[in-house]
């Protein structure tokens, strides 16, 4: 799961500059955030499957969950950009599997 992840994150940046490329820096700029936002995300849920401590991981997973969605809701200002609605659906999918990887760090 660690590497279909890191796959994910890639095309996340790659739909980032296909958007920039494409559509303009507004949108990609938009990406790169979520982008950042994503590789957090990755890095808290690694560190949370190495120390198994949830003390700061749940608080710290809502703000990145918070700001992803806030994110997806300003895509709607922008619905006929073909590579910024592929990387949001890139960042739904990294955040399933996220969301899979830790729980399975819980069982």
């Amino acid at each position: 799961m660690k590497k279909a992840m890191q796959i994910l994150l890639g095309l996340m940046l790659a739909a980032a500059l296909g958007t920039a490329w494409m559509q303009g820096w507004e949108q990609a700029m938009l990406l790169l955030i979520l982008f950042g936002f994503s590789a957090r995300a990755y890095r808290l849920v690694r560190i949370y499957r190495q120390d198994a401590d949830g003390t700061g991981y749940e608080k710290q997973m809502k703000v990145v969950q918070g700001f992803t969605v806030a994110c997806a809701l300003l895509s709607f200002y922008w619905p006929d950009s073909m590579y910024l609605n592929a990387g949001l659906f890139t960042c739904l999918i990294f955040h399933c599997v996220v969301n899979r990887y830790a729980k399975a760090a819980v069982a």
